[in-house]
């Protein structure tokens, strides 16, 4: 599937972020990271080096929305790396780039999507606590 997989597994979340996330978020939309007013403020400020920019600019696709109910309007984020087939360095990127996110103020957690993860990146992702999200699970899964 090479690259077409892993630009359609990102489109698929992207559009569809409100079906993969909507029972753990309300208002569900996906936003750019370098749009955020706290990451202008920290880059304009000169807090963000190149590097961390050119990284955190990499996200595959990072969701906002609204976590609670009753009136509560706490805004959650998570960072979601999307690839076809998820590998544990798709594991370390959404933790990596959920910590630039938090280091500036934000709420996030970390997220990986894909059509089937490798056992050793689901491990990772157990142990660290990263979210996982199987589109289109074989039959019978």
């Amino acid at each position: 599937m090479g690259e077409f997989g892993d630009w359609y597994v990102e489109w698929r979340v992207r559009e569809n972020a409100a079906s993969y996330f909507g029972r753990r978020l309300r208002r569900v939309r996906a936003v750019h990271a370098a749009e955020l007013p706290l990451v202008r403020a920290a880059d304009a400020e000169g807090r963000i080096p190149d590097a961390v920019w050119k990284n955190l600019t990499a996200l595959d696709v990072l969701v906002r929305g609204i976590q609670g109910d009753n009136g509560d309007t706490r805004e959650k984020y998570f960072a979601v790396e999307a690839s076809a087939v998820i590998d544990a360095s798709d594991v370390q990127h959404a933790e990596e780039r959920a910590g630039y996110l938090r280091d500036v103020g934000y709420d996030v957690a970390p997220w990986v999507a894909g059509r089937r993860i490798l056992d050793a990146a689901q491990t990772l992702a157990d142990e660290r606590g990263v979210g996982v999200i199987i589109l289109d699970p074989p039959s019978g899964a």
